[in-house]
């Protein structure tokens, strides 16, 4: 840090207010403990909150990565003070105010929490966390120019996809840019795999750039692949769906020349609308008791050990797969980085699936998730599971058709206590996740912010995730003989400790293991797939010939 003269004591004693709350302690005089240089605390987690604290008491913007590089509240003093005087300069600059040049949302226009969250997390980690690559596979003879001029009608006409997410005043704000004709790059088949790569790592500068790349590469015989790069802020797996079902819609009419004359005049629904119905809805007194009392159940399900589970490191008790256990120790700031492992579950076990769910009357998700939750118990210890999953977040009715991100984390909270046969974890495990949806419509984000006793040092509630992804739905585009799409993840990036990813591939199914590399190595991950695979099959042979749980 470069040297500063000493800020004024009554600013001092204000940060030193803030720093105390930060940390849960009584205020410190001497300043000798600042939250973002104290040992174990979650630092990422800290800066985020600490932003948000000086951006209400001072109205300042300060990066998070400039937060995590002070060490002591004399730092931030200075960080603050420069803040302060720079924007008094922008002041004056401006004329005592600033406008940006947007188009269509104003800078009331809010973001939702989900939103926010990813924000946060995309300048935190400064990576492709949230790089959503997509490839479409188009057979027959395609017409470039009808695509193009289809992406741009896309684009016009859901401008979440041309809006841009710039800080103002330490908090992001939406700004549409006006819409404009898309130039679709063509590639030769030479090409395609650094494409590729080039989509699954994709760092998206959110303040400069649109939420979306489009690569398209000439193949032989009469095919192409559309490589879509779309940020997470912008779309979910809904979300996809829409917008390439609607894409062939207007392919074929750029093919005809009837598409609309002008697309501004038949927008789609807008997901700023649903924004501002969440923000409205969480200020009202029953949502407010709701985020309280869920929060009241899922901190006593931490406190019961349901977050102790793989997450946790340290020698292996008594029945633990001890390749399966955490190498390492939760870093202070996580860099998200990881791998995956995966393996295909045979068509006989696809149908064991479908006849268990079927002979004890539960849904498919629940024998899935099951095995899980006997995992993580066996290698905590505990009888009380607390997993996360996505939820599509679509509870109103107009959302439906809405392009943007709804999804949302439920906590999943299974108590396994006194579950001794098949039937009776799957009715556990049945009861969580109908109790997770029922609670769907509060968002995550609140959520932890409402968690009782909750201590910045903490790790999120949900460290380990699991997410069912079925078949996707079949695109037409008029004169093509085949529109397949394909949904990757992002390269070398992990969101939680652990996610177990199942995906339908006709008749059978796709199990991946995603690991954090900070936490776990590949042979852990590989450990942890086998469990599961040998928990789900002793599933059937354990209802089959009525003994209890394997």
């Amino acid at each position: 840090m470069n040297a500063r003269r000493t800020p004024p004591a009554y600013f001092l004693e204000e940060l030193t207010e803030i720093v105390s709350r930060l940390l849960f302690t009584p205020p410190d005089p001497q300043r000798t403990r600042y939250p973002l240089a104290e040992p174990g605390v979650h630092r990422s987690a800290v800066a985020q909150d600490l932003a948000r604290e000086l951006q209400e008491t001072f109205g300042v913007a300060i990066p998070v990565a400039a937060l995590l590089a002070t060490r002591s509240t004399l730092d931030l003093a200075g960080l603050v003070l420069d803040a302060v005087a720079a924007g008094r300069r922008t002041e004056r600059a401006d004329g005592g105010g600033s406008a940006e040049a947007g188009f269509a949302d104003s800078a009331s226009t809010p973001m939702s929490t989900v939103q926010d969250r990813i924000w946060f997390m995309h300048e935190l980690a400064g990576s492709n966390l949230y790089t959503v690559p997509t490839f479409l596979e188009l057979d027959g003879p395609l017409d470039v120019d009808a695509l193009g001029r289809a992406l741009t009608v896309l684009l016009a006409r859901h401008s979440i996809l041309r809006t841009l997410y710039r800080a103002s005043a330490g908090l992001p704000r939406p700004v549409s840019l006006p819409p404009e004709p898309v130039v679709l790059m063509t590639v030769p088949s030479t090409e395609e795999d650094a494409v590729v790569t080039a989509a699954q790592s994709r760092v998206f500068r959110l303040a400069d750039e649109i939420p979306v790349d489009f690569r398209l590469v000439a193949r032989s015989s009469g095919q192409h692949l559309l490589v879509a790069a779309f940020h997470h802020i912008a779309v979910d797996s809904i979300s996809l769906d829409l917008l390439f079902t609607e894409l062939g819609v207007r392919y074929g009419e750029a093919l005809r020349g009837t598409g609309p004359v002008d697309p501004l005049l038949e927008p789609a629904p807008r997901y700023s609308d649903h924004a501002r119905a969440e923000r409205d809805e969480l200020a009202t007194p029953v949502m407010q008791r709701r985020l309280r009392a869920r929060a009241a159940t899922v901190g006593a399900a931490l406190a019961d050990g349901g977050a102790a589970l793989l997450a946790r490191s340290g020698p292996a008790g008594p029945g633990d797969n001890p390749t399966a256990r955490a190498s390492r120790a939760r870093p202070a700031v996580p860099a998200y980085t990881g791998d995956s492992v995966r393996t295909a579950l045979p068509e006989r076990v696809v149908t064991m699936i479908a006849d268990l769910a079927a002979r004890h009357r539960v849904t498919q998700a629940a024998v899935l998730v099951a095995p899980l939750a006997q995992l993580l118990a066996s290698h905590g210890h505990t009888s009380t599971v607390l997993l996360g999953t996505p939820a599509s977040g679509r509870t109103r009715s107009e959302s439906l058709q809405t392009v943007g991100c709804f999804i949302n984390v439920v906590p999943l909270i299974i108590r396994l206590d006194g579950a001794r046969t098949v039937a009776e974890l799957l009715a556990r495990t049945q009861e969580a996740l109908l109790d997770g949806l029922d609670h769907q419509d509060l968002p995550y984000e609140e959520l932890v912010r409402a968690l009782p006793c909750r201590r910045r040092t903490d790790p999120p509630p949900v460290t380990v995730l699991y997410s069912y992804e079925g078949g996707r739905p079949t695109y037409t585009f008029p004169g093509l003989s085949r529109a397949e799409l394909t949904v990757a993840r992002p390269s070398g990036t992990a969101k939680y400790d652990l996610s177990l990813y199942l995906r339908a591939r006709g008749r059978r199914l796709e199990a991946e293991v995603e690991y954090d590399d900070e936490r776990y190595d590949r042979s852990a991950a590989s450990a942890i797939l086998a469990d599961y695979q040998r928990l789900l099959t002793g599933l059937g042979a354990a209802s089959a010939d009525g003994t209890g749980c394997r």
